[in-house]
């Protein structure tokens, strides 16, 4: 069934979706609070950039520290708009009258949980960066890929196991 003529429904939230859409609205205050907080103790130079060992590999000017919350907010304020959508979608499974409620449900809030990976990624390079530019780490640690990658795809992997059951 194509997108346009899936049911357009409202999806009340659970609890869950509460908690974790709060969650992360606690995750994107800190990402801008923590360079608000520590932007005078940075030095001019700071690290721009990790190789995927996560050692800085590139430097810029301390502005650059902004960079990151700006790009996480507007992710996350665009990935929260869009888990209120769940019609519009693409689904392993097709969308019928019957199993839609459950389908959004889940799929919207795979969104919410994507959301809070991406933003508490952002953030932690972000404390990061401001902790190799201080002088307290050396770079965002040996695990920081493989951990990052196994939530998100974790994350998918959880949500589309979910959605092939049956309703």
């Amino acid at each position: 069934m194509a997108s346009n003529k899936r049911p357009k429904l409202d999806i009340q939230k659970q609890f869950f979706d509460y908690w974790i859409e709060g969650l992360n609205l606690v995750v994107v205050v800190l990402l801008i609070a923590l360079p608000a907080f520590y932007y005078n103790q940075l030095p001019d130079r700071i690290p721009i950039h990790f190789d995927g060992a996560g050692n800085p590999d590139s430097y810029g000017s301390k502005s650059m520290i902004w960079s990151l919350p700006v790009i996480g907010l507007v992710l996350s304020m665009i990935l929260f708009q869009v888990s209120k959508y769940p019609h519009t979608f693409n689904y392993l499974k097709p969308i019928t009258e019957e199993n839609a409620r459950y389908q959004y449900q889940i799929a919207s809030q795979l969104m919410r949980v994507l959301n809070l990976i991406t933003s508490s990624i952002f953030c932690y390079i972000t404390w990061q960066t401001i902790q190799v530019g201080l002088g307290n780490a050396t770079g965002l640690g040996k695990l920081f890929l493989f951990v990052s990658l196994a939530a998100m795809f974790g994350a998918m992997g959880f949500y589309i196991f979910k959605s092939t059951k049956t309703v």
